[in-house]
């Protein structure tokens, strides 16, 4: 991911600018949707689903929340629960309402991302590689297994 690691230059960028460290906890959650987008498109390619109803699935299903459902439709495995992703899922959300407020020019909303929260979104946004490149291997190689029929 040629995106993704853009992404993560401009999160340790911010990191080390005197005003821009806020904008870690944005970038680390646009970094998340990334992620979490291909490892669904990936998964669907490899379920050999028709292409028009994935454009169509994706546009209807924009939210984190929905992408992470989709993913657990078509692999029988929730991302919030799965052992190697619970984690980072779980700090992702606790993120998430920093970054809308800083997303929608919320009024001192710079100000309420604690040095802590800013430092774990450098972090998390290292880590989410390596989850997400476990989570391809695991759900979108070869020997991945197949959609689970109800």
């Amino acid at each position: 991911g040629g995106e993704e690691e853009e992404i993560l230059a401009m999160i340790f960028e911010c990191y080390h600018g005197k005003y821009s460290r806020p904008a870690c906890v944005l970038l680390f959650c646009s970094l998340m949707e990334l992620h979490l987008r291909m490892l669904v498109l990936r998964r669907w390619r490899w379920l050999e689903i028709e292409w028009p109803d994935l454009g169509t699935t994706l546009k209807e299903k924009w939210r984190f929340k929905q992408r992470a459902e989709l993913f657990e439709s078509l692999t029988g495995v929730s991302l919030f629960k799965h052992p190697r992703s619970e984690k980072l899922f779980s700090r992702h959300s606790a993120l998430v309402g920093k970054r809308d407020k800083l997303a929608h020019g919320l009024t001192g909303a710079a100000w309420l991302v604690t040095n802590q929260e800013i430092r774990s979104a450098v972090e998390l946004a290292a880590e989410s590689f390596s989850v997400f490149a476990e989570l391809h291997h695991k759900y979108c190689s070869i020997d991945s297994p197949p959609l689970l029929k109800p």
